[in-house]
C-alpha cells in the first residue's frame, strides 16, 4: 500500500454510535463522485461492495449527528470539539474506503479480528493543491487538524466503532 505521509501527529479513539435509520438523510449518504472504494493492496484487505460502503457512509454521517460523543479524556474532548466543523463541511472532503481486519484493543491488522470498512477523509483544498489520485492508493496524512480524520465502520456492529481527528503540529 502506498502512503504519503506529511508530519508527525494522529490522536485515536475508539467510539461506538448505532446508525439509526431515523436520524439519517438517504440522499446525503449516498455515493458520489467524492467517494473512493480502493481496490485490495496487501494480504488482509478486501475490497468492500457499493452497498457496504453507503452503509458506512450512512452510519459516519449518524455518528457526526449523534450527541453520544466521549467527554473524558483530552482526545476525546479535541475529537468532539472538531465534530461541529466537520459534520458542518462534510461535502467538503472526499472519502477513501478500504476493507480490513483489525483488533483495536492490540492496535494492529489482525486476521482473525473484526471485518471492517476503514474510511479515510481529506479535505478537498489538500486533494486539490497536492494534486492527489484518491483512486490509487490511501493517502495518508499526518497533522493538518480537522482537514483529515479517520473512521471505522464494523459491519458485524453496523456502526462506527473507531473515530479520529488529525492532530495539530
Amino acid at each position: 500500500m502506498a502512503f504519503r505521509i506529511a508530519s508527525a501527529c494522529l490522536i485515536a479513539v475508539s467510539v461506538t454510535c448505532q446508525a439509526g435509520a431515523e436520524s439519517l438523510d438517504s440522499a446525503a449518504s449516498q455515493l458520489t463522485n467524492k467517494d473512493f472504494i480502493l481496490e485490495v493492496m496487501e494480504t488482509g484487505q478486501w475490497k468492500p461492495t457499493e452497498a457496504q460502503v453507503a452503509a458506512a457512509k450512512a452510519a459516519l454521517l449518524a455518528y457526526l449527528s449523534s450527541d453520544a460523543l466521549p467527554t473524558q479524556g483530552s482526545a476525546e474532548k479535541y475529537f468532539e470539539s472538531m465534530r461541529p466543523g466537520i459534520k458542518a463541511r462534510i461535502g467538503s472532503y472526499s472519502l477513501q474506503y478500504f476493507g480490513g481486519f483489525y483488533n483495536w484493543q492490540d492496535h494492529g491488522w489482525d486476521p482473525a479480528g473484526d471485518k471492517e470498512i476503514l474510511i479515510n477523509a481529506l479535505c478537498d483544498s489538500f486533494v486539490k493543491n497536492e494534486h492527489v489520485d484518491l483512486t490509487k492508493s490511501l493517502e495518508h496524512v499526518n497533522d493538518g487538524g480537522a482537514c483529515f480524520f479517520q473512521a471505522a465502520y464494523s459491519l458485524a456492529q453496523r456502526k462506527i466503532v473507531h473515530f479520529s481527528v488529525n492532530g495539530m503540529a
